[in-house]
């Protein structure tokens, strides 16, 4: 009898077990059809999650996949309102740039045109000096307009050169001409300096001029009445030509070197030094831009040097 019962129980449990077992591979492969059925573009499109299973374990993965799926939802929905954002303002950029361009270059040309005018004709030593002050702050008011657009080219990366062949006179003279009108009356002075012999370089002239000037006016502003001294030559080594900006005098803490090309996240060495970090920042990636590189390190006296680095026609023939 005994023996009996325990087999019925068996059968009885075998029957059960199998028909559990059915019923939950059923609903494993309803949550499977499911899951595979609600691709990325079916949950973009706000499609959910259904199926009714019979086992709680399986409802409840079906359910937890479905909040995954709103919440991918709400994530899709702010990546692409960034997205939209960012295109907003790469927009307002543009209208910017063009705007800074037109509206504030073209009034300022008009007065230091004006101011060269009249500082053609008969004046008063007082009303002639006034004259130099105008045209003076309207040149570095110039300067800062230009530096400021093309630091927000280079931000939406549109700034582009156009390397050619050219001697390195063309670059260091015109800069230290441009930093001597902007620095007059600062106590200054700046030399320019070219070995004899160097070879020609692939550069943007105008381009390289503006970040070489650049850089000889961060010089001037630690340079405290001393002399910044600007010197082209090729080293015995390297295929690259090397252009030095020197600061004599104090010269640059070590401090300060490293944050000198990070523009506008140094807001306690701007006020000190009169700059917002632009120019720098501008000419390491004018520099760059070329091929080159920009590095500073401390002389032997005590002040500072700035190694602008450039492709030259050495390196050219060698390769």
């Amino acid at each position: 009898l005994y023996l009996a019962l325990a087999l019925v129980a068996v059968v009885i449990a075998w029957a059960v077990g199998g028909r559990v077992g059915r019923a939950f591979a059923d609903d494993v492969a309803l949550a499977t059809r499911e899951l595979e059925a609600s691709g990325v573009a079916e949950v973009l499109r706000g499609g959910r999650i259904r199926g009714d299973a019979r086992f709680q374990s399986v409802a409840a993965l079906l359910r937890a996949a479905d909040e995954m799926g709103g919440v991918f939802r709400e994530f899709a929905s702010a990546q692409k309102r960034a997205i939209d954002a960012r295109a907003a303002t790469e927009r307002m950029r543009g209208l910017f740039l063009a705007s800074m361009s037109h509206d504030l270059k073209a009034p300022l040309n008009a007065i230091l045109g004006f101011g060269e005018l009249v500082a053609r004709g008969r004046l008063t030593d007082g009303q002639r000096e006034s004259v130099v002050i105008i045209e003076q702050r309207g040149r570095e008011l110039l300067y800062l307009i230009d530096t400021i657009l093309d630091a927000a080219r280079v931000e939406a990366g549109e700034l582009t050169v156009s390397p050619e062949w050219s001697r390195v006179g063309d670059v260091v003279m015109p800069a230290v001409l441009d930093a001597r009108e902007l620095t007059a009356g600062l106590g200054v002075d700046i030399t320019g300096e070219i070995q004899p012999g160097v070879p020609r370089i692939l550069v943007d002239v105008t381009r390289l001029t503006q970040g070489l000037t650049a850089i000889i006016l961060v010089a001037t502003r630690f340079a405290e009445k001393g002399h910044v001294g600007v010197r082209a030559a090729m080293p015995a080594k390297g295929e690259q030509m090397r252009i030095d900006v020197e600061v004599t005098g104090r010269g640059i803490s070590a401090a300060d070197r490293e944050k000198i090309f990070d523009a506008f996240k140094h807001a306690d060495r701007a006020r000190r030094h009169g700059s917002l970090g632009l120019g720098p920042s501008l000419a390491r990636s004018i520099v760059e831009l070329h091929g080159g590189g920009i590095d500073v390190e401390t002389t032997e006296a005590g002040g500072t040097v700035f190694h602008v680095w450039v492709p030259s026609e050495r390196g050219a023939s060698r390769g």
